[in-house]
């Protein structure tokens, strides 16, 4: 049995999931149960899958002290869960945790059965959780080599692996030449759980460039996933632009649009930046500004230092934001940049994460 645990995003899922495709083909029959959460992203993400899913009510460490009795009672029956899961098999399991808060109760509940682990970090920098989570983890593996030495003492574990991308987040290189890269589609989004900031911002950028520099966009298309919250307020504010625009609340194909697009307009999640550089696609990248260790900034450095991406501050204001951003696209908006930023991003994917991965846990399994 392979346990992968972790959710509450598609940040966490998608790596799990391009892994547990190729353990599917290479093991038909191997018994793949992902340990996620209750939250409706992971029953939306993992409901077009065939394997087990098992839902934890475990949640992040409350910040309020008086939660902290619930969050203990979600953490122990969340061990427990894995524990009845590990009971199942015990001689033939492997536990993989997908980061964050969602794998820490598996992996220690899997050391502490004596069961192999693993960890996946994907970001430049570990979190809480998984700074946390490496001292339970046998293997940790990693989407940079200059992520290794974050885990200090446990750098012995690391593994630089890439993240993992789902099956079709891949192209040749051979494929990239400035004429078939421009095809003028400028892809928005702000990742599986949408990204209000992201989307007024640009919104606003869309707007100004029009009123002042209209030649900028003339024949772009405009594809931008808004998520759920945003739906109605990105769509009706392009409505009264005569730009082409198509506006999704989420995007079951997101490999074709990212194949599609000349320039992304996106967050800096881990997975995310995984699938610009095995597509080989460049980038205007808003990290996330919420997060206090601000990994996200960590994540677009290695694609900006190496040419791949152009990092735009999410300053909160959404005005000040866009004023950014318009001078981001004035600089990308052409078939020269994409191009460019196009083969940086290509030139430093690691297409190969998840059969890397899944061959490792398919050793730890025997």
């Amino acid at each position: 049995m392979y346990i992968f645990a972790g959710g509450g995003s598609g940040g966490h899922l998608y790596p799990g999931i391009s892994v547990a495709q190729f353990l599917s083909e290479k093991q038909p029959n191997a018994d793949i149960v992902f340990l996620c959460t209750n939250r409706q992203i992971d029953k939306k993400i993992l409901s077009s899958h065939p394997w087990r899913q098992v839902a934890q009510p475990i949640t992040p460490v409350p910040k309020n002290p008086m939660l902290i009795p619930k969050f203990l009672l979600n953490w122990y029956t969340s061990c427990r869960l894995t524990a009845e899961l590990c009971k199942e098999n015990q001689d033939r399991i492997v536990v993989c945790g997908l980061g964050g808060f969602a794998s820490g109760a598996a992996l220690k509940t899997a050391r502490s059965l004596n069961i192999p682990t693993a960890m996946l970090n994907p970001d430049a920098v570990p979190g809480k959780a998984n700074k946390f989570c490496q001292k339970y983890a046998d293997h940790i593996y990693t989407q940079w080599e200059e992520t290794t030495e974050s885990f200090g003492r446990n750098a012995g574990k690391c593994m630089v692996t890439g993240c993992p991308v789902r099956q079709g987040y891949w192209r040749n290189v051979g494929e990239l030449s400035p004429e078939s890269l421009y095809t003028k589609e400028l892809l928005v989004f702000g990742g599986s759980l949408g990204g209000h900031n992201v989307n007024v911002s640009v919104v606003n950028a869309i707007s100004y460039l029009h009123s002042r520099s209209p030649h900028i966009l003339e024949d772009w298309k405009i594809i931008h996933i808004s998520g759920e919250k945003d739906f109605e307020m990105v769509k009706n504010s392009y409505a009264k632009l005569p730009l082409k625009t198509e506006v999704m609340s989420y995007c079951e194909n997101m490999d074709t649009e990212l194949k599609r697009a000349s320039l992304v307009v996106c967050r800096a999640g881990a997975s995310t930046l995984a699938e610009l550089t095995s597509i080989g696609v460049g980038s205007i990248l808003l990290p996330y500004p919420y997060h206090k260790d601000r990994h996200q900034q960590k994540n677009a450095e290695i694609l900006s230092n190496k040419s791949a991406a152009v990092i735009v501050e999410d300053t909160t204001d959404n005005v000040k934001t866009a004023s950014w951003l318009v001078d981001a696209m004035k600089d990308c908006l052409n078939m020269h940049t994409c191009y460019e930023m196009a083969i940086a991003a290509k030139n430093i994917g690691r297409s190969h994460a998840a059969e890397s991965i899944a061959t490792e846990l398919a050793v730890m399994f025997k």
